[in-house]
């Protein structure tokens, strides 16, 4: 009897230490910006339950609102600029895209994340932590705009997930937006001095560098580290980035973000920021593919495209309604929203007016 109690005990001690494990694959993704005089990079290793999902061309010229949060006063703009987009739940709700100015924002998983309430006497207008991606892709050139617009904007959620923000820009400049106690905690220039974010709130990564905590990535793909060990792998590729040998960046990028790589990454993608160009791989398809947005007509006279990740090669294809609603229902298996917020990610993008 004792020793199958012990075994019992082993046998429950492995299963949540696998669980755990399984948790800590599920929400590790990792971003860092690489730059100099001749190159500004994005690199993001996506970690989570799917890798269903599609590239989408984004164009200019679209009357939009914002809708999903429930509240009052709904941002409403036009876009400005035309946008490629990686995405797994719907059109105008990326992961992850770069615009034509070229201006990348992403979105991480942040455990512990807090937006703030709804204030009908808040004069800001209102939008979904996802929506507003978008609304900064379709609106800013810079991260510097992009700051002063998040500044005039109140983000509420209803969502059971807690994201975070990074964004950056051609000229190298980036920044993180962690949404702590109900409030917007950036950093940008001096109070950014590596630019990468995991998921943990910035202060959390940085000061898990500086106190040496964050240790060296073990090579067992079920035990590589914490999201302070992954932010220390990416502030050690952004130094090496400075001393790197001539040759092929976007590979260089490539093999850091194997650094990091987990059993969960569904997709690793690499964006030249002043070329405005996507590299992608996913699991499914360890092949690295090119998309140019500047081949691109991004004028709204003509409809927004999309690509399945996984496809090695073929022409971008109108998004329609039917293609919305195919990855609105893979996605709604983990998100388990209400079948009125399904259909509203499917066919709010209908709505949308060409004013060009």
């Amino acid at each position: 009897m004792k020793k199958t109690m012990i075994k019992c005990r082993k046998f429950l001690a492995a299963a949540i230490i696998l669980l755990f494990a399984a948790q800590q694959q599920a929400t590790a993704c990792t971003i860092f910006q690489l730059h100099d005089r001749s190159q500004t990079l994005v690199a993001h290793g996506f970690d989570w339950d799917t890798g269903k999902g599609h590239m989408v061309i984004n164009k200019r010229g679209l009357e939009k609102s914002a809708v999903f949060t429930g509240a009052e006063n709904p941002v409403r703009w036009r876009s400005r600029f035309g946008s490629l987009t990686i995405g797994w739940v719907g059109q105008d709700l990326p992961t992850i895209g770069v615009n034509e100015k070229g201006f990348l924002n992403a979105s991480l998983l942040l455990e512990g994340s807090r937006f703030p309430d709804s204030d009908p006497a808040d004069p800001r207008g209102t939008i979904s932590p996802g929506h507003v991606q978008q609304y900064l892709l379709d609106t800013c050139g810079s991260v510097e705009e992009a700051l002063a617009v998040l500044a005039q904007t109140r983000i509420i959620s209803t969502s059971r997930y807690g994201i975070h923000y990074f964004l950056a820009d051609a000229g190298g400049n980036a920044a993180t937006v962690d949404m702590l106690d109900g409030r917007m905690d950036i950093h940008h220039g001096s109070d950014l001095p590596i630019p990468a974010l995991t998921n943990s709130a910035y202060t959390v990564g940085l000061a898990a560098l500086k106190s040496g905590a964050a240790t060296e990535l073990k090579t067992n793909v079920y035990n590589m580290g914490t999201s302070e060990v992954r932010f220390a792998s990416a502030a050690r590729s952004i130094e090496a980035f400075a001393t790197r040998e001539n040759g092929d960046d976007v590979a260089w990028a490539y093999a850091e973000l194997d650094k990091v790589k987990k059993a969960s990454t569904q997709w690793q993608s690499v964006f030249d920021l002043r070329q405005h160009r996507l590299y992608l791989r996913t699991y499914s398809n360890p092949e690295v593919r090119m998309v140019d947005l500047d081949d691109f007509d991004l004028s709204c006279s003509t409809p927004a495209l999309h690509r399945d990740l996984e496809a090695s090669a073929g022409p971008f294809l109108p998004l329609d309604r039917a293609s919305r609603a195919t990855l609105a229902t893979e996605a709604n298996r983990i998100l388990r929203l209400d079948q009125a917020k399904v259909d509203l990610i499917v066919d709010n993008p209908e709505s949308l007016v060409c004013r060009e």
